[in-house]
């Protein structure tokens, strides 16, 4: 499961980053800002509304200019960590969209959930129990 959750984490990475490019009006991919990738250690432009659970650990983070993904690492129940993020997406404004325990009415295996808000602020959550080990990825973009 871990291995999914990183797939599916460093996927959605990629695709909110672009490989670091965006088109032009000629159709002619232009460079933009770097991308940052490290293992351990949130990152310095950390937008104020995507939050770190307390007392979790960052194990890995990759961010751009557009935004970011951040896994983390925590003893915390998923649930209480997946309650924590919905409370903290609706204090920063974003509204709750796909939830996929709603859509599947299971209540196991992996919980995504994702908030969007005004402009281009999101925020995707996935958390994960495995071995007594809450597994959370989060992708947000924060683009102006």
């Amino acid at each position: 499961m871990r291995a999914i959750l990183m797939l599916g984490t460093a996927g959605l990475a990629l695709a909110l980053m672009g490989c670091a490019r965006s088109g032009g009006a000629s159709g002619e991919g232009q460079a933009t800002a770097p991308s940052q990738v490290s293992v351990g250690g949130s990152p310095a432009n950390l937008p104020a509304f995507v939050k770190i659970y307390p007392g979790a650990r960052v194990t890995h983070s990759a961010t751009n200019a557009r935004g970011g993904v951040l896994v983390l690492e925590t003893s915390a129940p998923p649930e209480a960590v997946m309650d924590y993020y919905k409370q903290a997406a609706i204090e920063a404004g974003l509204k709750p969209g796909l939830d996929s325990w709603a859509i599947s009415g299971a209540r196991s295996g992996a919980h995504v959930v994702m908030f969007g808000g005004a402009g281009k602020r999101s925020l995707g959550a996935t958390v994960e129990s495995k071995g007594g080990v809450t597994e959370v990825g989060l992708v947000y973009e924060a683009a102006s």
